[in-house]
């Protein structure tokens, strides 16, 4: 069976559902992305690894309580979280204030899978598959296809994503839909062990408040 690893791009996915512009797919946050994955690549016919890459929002335990169940539960179908950092960083107000502020972004992820996308494929996989837009990891891709020309690589565009630079290196490609976020949810309460169960926090199942 041929060898598949499967690079998420968690924030890259997560702001496609999340997103103001369409307030109604924010009822589909409690993804079950092995699922997902799994109508793009067969099981049946392919060796399937995972890797979910994030970082949590510690300036928040709120947020980070909430996050952290969400990686239980893909961790309970054999997806393996890496862990990228938020920074502080100062940014200048767009609007006609011009002034400088403080917000916090998210550092690490696309440098994260571009080395794993890099180390592991020599030996690790047979064939990758990157879900996310980001253009970022177009050197990445570049470089695997030069250095290893048998490795394919395939994008999944999340939900709304506009792609068409990182997916003119990839050997294929196709975008997620809404049907398909809608079949590919898990159950609330989720049993993840004989003694352990996971819930959806409860805002996470209805549409984006305006």
């Amino acid at each position: 069976m041929a060898r598949i690893s499967v690079f998420i791009d968690g924030f890259n996915l997560y702001h496609s559902i999340v997103n103001e512009k369409f307030p109604s797919l924010a009822k589909y946050r409690w993804l079950n992305i092995a699922k997902l994955v799994e109508i793009f690549v067969s099981p049946k016919k392919h060796t399937i690894k995972i890797f979910y890459f994030t970082s949590l929002a510690e300036w928040s335990p709120n947020k980070v309580v909430k996050h952290e169940i969400f990686i239980k539960a893909l961790e309970s179908t054999g997806i393996k979280p890496i862990y990228g950092k938020f920074k502080l960083v100062d940014k200048k107000c767009g609007a006609i204030c011009k002034k400088y502020y403080q917000t916090f972004e998210e550092k690490r992820t696309d440098v994260n899978i571009a080395i794993n996308l890099f180390q592991m494929a020599e030996k690790e996989y047979d064939q990758a598959v990157i879900l996310s837009g980001d253009s970022d990891l177009i050197p990445a891709v570049e470089a695997v296809r030069t250095i290893y020309p048998r490795k394919k690589i395939g994008v999944i565009i999340p939900i709304n994503g506009n792609a068409v630079e990182l997916m003119s290196y990839c050997n294929w490609h196709t975008q997620i839909t809404q049907k398909q976020l809608a079949t590919s949810q898990f159950q609330s309460p989720l049993n993840v062990s004989p003694t352990e169960m996971l819930i959806c926090p409860p805002e996470w199942l209805l549409p984006l408040r305006p």
